[in-house]
């Protein structure tokens, strides 16, 4: 690290301490550290502001409110130094400071926080004191050690930084916090951790690599490529809908220039350039929800996230390389500065879960406990306390979706939510599965998802993995090329998760071919690690007593998996491996068996597939888990055993992915589709919707299915997507969504087109459900599908007479300029009455059809189109289409924003606020001159001003 940055890290330390010291004194209610403040800093801001700062309650006869520090000679500013950071104390400062007349005496004035400043402050609340006689910048002009930190380092000067750092050096030698524990302990402390967490976290352990050589060890950063992320609207939307997917699909097929993959490629076309010709267009360029989020954005968002990814997507890894760069002080990966005078941990929630149950206990309890065993570094409780208490801590709660059971993972979750109340300095990270994640959600948290790869990314990740695998040049980009050319093949699902995209590598520099389905991958993959291995690495060569390792593989990961809140130690392991061998005939000799459970565990650690009563990746420990069930119960025909396991676990998500591995294992061992058809037909009575939404989405991945069970799946999701009640054993979705979205999914399958349309005709015939809901649900499919041919089949077999709901249903493909708006806006009045303007009409799919919501109100979607200040534009066209102000005004009732049709709308509108639109459609319908009397036109020019200046 060069002298410039050493000086600029001693120094953010300081200003950390100097606030450290700060929030203990006003925490004991001992003040006279702000006026002691004011002295240490006026040399400090002499120098940023090349000013003479003097203390204006020293120098003066009578005591300023509003400045304590004021330079009137050479720089005409004034600061004012308090440790109160509300609004209310921003607004008194300058209500005295403009009552005592000093705005003749200084040209700008900043108030300096001495804790920590507030998020925001009100802009016009500011505004109303000032009332233009002076200019305050509530986003410039208030300021706390973060500020001081960047102005600081913007002198980009070192003989400043030597000059700011040997001042700050002689008033914070050293501080004491508590008791017999100091500055200089913490300091100590965190050296210690920093040494031992760098170790643990930058060398990876990894099964992905070192396939034909050693050693396994790689280092992290030589491995990780930055991740892209996505908020939670974007996850809701493109999980369910898989938008992004269908029109590449559609393309690929010469579809693209449908209306309606046309409109779904502007709501996710964060490239597009804003046209003020096309409503839609114009709408969907200030979708910021949908724009990736990238890594170093990643602590410049809210100050606690949820990180959300699917099975291998690389959350762990994000932590670890986040908790490094940051105890590094890498000032290049992340944007907000501020991130790295936070101290960062780690706690694994499995962990923590197994040590709650079974001994009780805190987060800080744990982290004191996890220290000394895992970092061999010793703090005692009391001084953990006080770290969280008073140090700026960043705490990552990883793996809340490993914790099996339900009601532990809620009790975690508000844990959580506890921990978050009393350290409010604190930042937090949660990382999670998708699966796991919905029924412990956190209200006050940002979610973010971590997206799948791009292909920039994908390509990255392979070069990185070769370059660590493969020593020879040549032999390095003719694979690479190989590879990137097969992987053109395999489905984006696989080649863009990090972790399957690893395990495909594993496989290609074996066999110089990619396997084609996730199971294929698993298979593949754990064969390669547990036996090629051991013909390509002569030297590392065992030879095992136990010949079928998979076998005790699988009894371990079952064993493990079906317990998965007992702590296991080593020996425990060593006993069931033992066990196992004696139990299943392998090796009768009590004592050889235990020599071989020895060898054979020393074996699965040098291979990095089991170590340290673990497997490495979670991953590993469910395909086992799945193997077992199908190799001892399936096919070890005890089918009673088989169904417990189904029965039980069908709809839970812990066990999602096992079972999904265990239903293609059977499927790809199947002769003939009847087995399969007993399975499901078996679950469907006994599981109801959580069997049918776990078939539903595998159902594209089973070869094994006949028509009639591929018929019946079909059938009931139809059905069920009119339900208003949708019972399941933990989760809860939106279910219309859903299996809207597993339904497109199997569409696109032309095995199953027969079966879908069978399907969908005979609902039409049997008089099950409603002719007018089938109708609807054939429009609303037929947006997904981007294909008319379900809307062709209703109107051969049916009529219906046109509603105000079907006419939205039948035409909003047709509109995508602001004209057509206006024009289908004309020919609905002329149909149904201007009164039909007024209700909000919803879609019964919960689907983003409506001009990209779910809900859709003529009047008041129209103004959300534009933002506030083009309302009066938006006015004037609706009047020029042919609407009286009554009917305008009729259409905007408190009844109406009150449905949630401002929110879903504001989404997509530049971020600005939900309050803003609410106000001006509320003042648009209030009377502004007499009682019962309509303002006219006129009105709304001065509306705007003066609810600008609300």
């Amino acid at each position: 690290m060069s002298n410039h940055n050493k000086l600029l890290v001693s120094i953010r330390d300081y200003l950390a301490r100097f606030q450290l010291q700060v929030k203990i004194a006003t925490a004991n209610s001992e003040y006279d550290i702000n006026q002691h403040a004011e002295n240490i800093i006026i040399p400090i801001f002499n120098i940023v502001f090349e000013a003479k700062f003097r203390n204006a309650n020293d120098s003066e006869k009578k005591n300023f409110e509003s400045l304590d520090l004021i330079d009137d000679e050479l720089s005409l500013t004034g600061i004012q130094v308090t440790s109160t950071r509300s609004l209310e104390k921003i607004k008194s400062t300058l209500t005295q400071f403009i009552k005592s007349g000093l705005q003749k005496r200084v040209k700008r004035i900043y108030i300096y926080i001495l804790t920590e400043k507030q998020n925001s402050y009100s802009q016009e609340a500011v505004d109303v004191i000032l009332k233009g006689r002076f200019q305050f910048d509530t986003a410039s002009h208030i300021l706390d050690a973060t500020d001081l930190y960047g102005l600081i380092k913007s002198l980009n000067d070192v003989h400043l930084f030597q000059r700011i750092n040997e001042l700050l050096e002689v008033q914070f030698s050293d501080l004491k916090i508590a008791g017999d524990f100091n500055y200089t302990n913490f300091e100590t402390f965190r050296a210690s951790y920093k040494e031992k967490c760098i170790n643990n976290f930058t060398r990876l352990n990894f099964f992905g690599l070192s396939v034909s050589k050693r050693p396994r060890e790689v280092e992290l950063y030589e491995l990780f490529v930055p991740p892209l992320f996505s908020d939670g609207f974007f996850r809701k939307a493109n999980h369910q809908f898989n938008y992004i997917d269908k029109i590449s699909k559609f393309e690929d097929i010469g579809h693209s220039k449908l209306i309606g993959a046309e409109i779904i490629k502007k709501l996710f076309d964060s490239d597009a350039k804003n046209s003020h010709d096309s409503f839609l267009t114009y709408k969907f360029n200030y979708s910021k929800p949908y724009d990736s989020q990238k890594f170093e954005n990643l602590f410049s968002l809210d100050k606690h996230l949820v990180i959300l990814g699917n099975p291998g997507a690389g959350k762990s890894s994000i932590v670890k390389y986040a908790i490094c760069k940051i105890l590094e002080n890498d000032e290049s990966i992340f944007d907000n500065n501020d991130i790295y005078r936070y101290l960062p941990f780690r706690i694994e929630l499995h962990k923590y879960n197994l040590a709650k149950v079974g001994q009780g206990g805190s987060f800080a309890e744990f982290m004191v406990q996890i220290l000394a065993t895992e970092y061999q570094t010793n703090i005692s409780l009391e001084r953990m306390l006080k770290i969280l208490t008073f140090f700026s801590c960043l705490i990552f709660f990883d793996g809340i979706d490993e914790i099996f059971d339900i009601q532990e993972r809620v009790n975690v979750r508000n844990e959580i939510e506890n921990f978050v109340s009393t350290y409010p300095d604190a930042r937090v990270v949660v990382t999670s599965r998708y699966e796991s994640y919905e029924e412990v959600s956190f209200s006050k948290f940002q979610e973010l998802e971590v997206r799948n790869f791009n292909e920039e990314q994908l390509e990255d990740y392979v070069h990185k993995w070769y370059k660590q695998e493969e020593s020879n040049n040549e032999v390095r980009k003719k694979e690479i090329a190989g590879c990137l050319s097969q992987l053109k093949h395999v489905d984006n699902e696989l080649k863009y998760n990090p972790l399957l995209l690893s395990l495909i590598l594993i496989l290609y520099r074996n066999e110089l071919e990619l396997p084609t389905n996730k199971l294929s991958i698993y298979e593949g993959c754990t064969n390669t690690i547990v036996e090629h291995r051991d013909e390509k690495e002569k030297k590392l060569r065992i030879n095992l007593q136990i010949s079928n390792k998979t076998s005790v593989f699988s009894s371990i990961a079952f064993w493990q998996f079906d317990n998965s809140n007992k702590k296991l130690d080593s020996i425990t392991v060593q006993r069931h491996v033992k066990q196992y061998l004696m139990t299943n005939g392998d090796i009768e000799d009590e004592h050889e068996a235990e020599k071989a459970a020895i060898e054979f565990l020393d074996f699965a650690k040098l291979r990095s597939i089991y170590f340290e009563n673990k497997f490495t990746h979670k991953t590993f420990l469910e395909y086992f888990t799945a193997y077992y069930i199908f190799s001892q119960y399936y096919i070890g025909q005890n089918q009673r055993r088989f169904n417990e396991i189904l029965d039980r676990n069908v709809g839970l998500s812990s066990w999602t992915v096992v079972l999904e591995l265990l239903i293609c294992k059977i499927d790809s061992n199947l002769i003939d589709s009847r087995a399969m058809a007993k399975i499901i037909e078996t679950q469907l009575e006994k599981n109801s919707n959580d069997a049918l939404l776990f078939f539903l989405q595998l159902l594209r991945y089973l070869t094994n299915v006949n028509e009639k069970i591929s018929h019946t799946l079909i059938s009931l999701a139809i059905k069920r997507c009119f339900d208003d009640y949708f019972p399941l054993k933990e989760s809860k979705v939106e279910h219309r969504g859903v299996l809207l979205a597993h339904l497109s999914n199997i569409y696109f399958i032309p095995r199953f087109r027969n079966a879908f349309l069978r399907a969908f005709e005979g609902l039409l015939q049997n008089n099950q459900i409603s002719v007018e809901r089938l109708v609807h649900f054939a429009y609303e499919f037929s947006n997904p599908i981007i294909n008319d041919e379900f809307i062709a089949l209703a109107a051969t077999l049916t009529d219906i007479e046109e509603s105000p709901e079907l006419f939205l249903l039948r035409y909003f493909k047709t509109v995508d300029t602001e004209e057509k708006y206006l024009s289908l806006m004309k020919t609905f009045v002329q149909k149904f009455g201007p009164e039909s303007l007024a209700p909000i009409y919803f879609s019964n799919l919960g689907q983003p059809i409506f001009f990209g919501n779910a809900v859709f109100n003529w009047i008041i979607s129209f103004f959300l189109s534009a933002t506030p200040d083009k309302g009066y534009e938006q006015y004037n066209k609706l009047k020029a289409a042919g609407l009286s102000q009554a009917t305008i005004r009729k259409s905007i009732n408190h009844q109406l924003l009150t449905k949630k049709i401002i929110e879903p709308y504001t989404i997509f509108l530049n971020g600005l606020p939900i309050s803003g639109y609410r106000d001006f459609l509320q003042t648009l319908t209030k009377p502004f001159r007499k009682k019962n009397q309509v303002a006219e036109p006129k009105f709304y020019t001065e509306f705007y001003k003066d609810y600008k200046k609300k």
